[in-house]
């Protein structure tokens, strides 16, 4: 695996946990420290935060029935998905504004609405 770098957003997403509570359990040594990338950024080691979540303890009781496979019959798997592509999957603020761009470019206007003496009556 390539050891790469994580923004916060991504952590956070991944983790499940608020800031506040991801800083803490960091000051407390139970979540991978940040690195510093560049002198106003932050990130995480992608490989620490996986072992992380990886090391969480699995709860046997009070969990809500959310991942019920037994209709797939005995020996079905749910298929891993790898955290990261999942987020990156997301589309982002940028790739949807450029798709509503796109859509009001093929919006098509009637012929009658340029011209003079065809304006709306209110």
């Amino acid at each position: 695996m390539t050891n790469k770098f994580l923004s916060k957003a991504i952590v956070d997403e991944m983790s499940d946990l608020s800031d506040v509570t991801r800083w803490r359990m960091e000051k407390r040594g139970e979540f991978p420290k940040r690195r510093q990338i560049s002198p106003n950024r932050v990130a995480y080691l992608e490989s620490e935060v996986l072992d992380w979540m990886g090391s969480r303890p699995v709860t046997e009781f009070g969990t809500p029935n959310r991942g019920d496979i037994s209709f797939l019959g005995s020996g079905s798997k749910i298929p891993e998905v790898n955290p990261i592509e999942k987020l990156c999957a997301k589309p982002t603020r940028k790739a949807a504004t450029n798709a509503i761009k796109q859509e009001d470019h093929l919006v098509e206007e009637s012929p009658e609405a340029g011209r003079p003496g065809n304006t709306p009556q209110f």
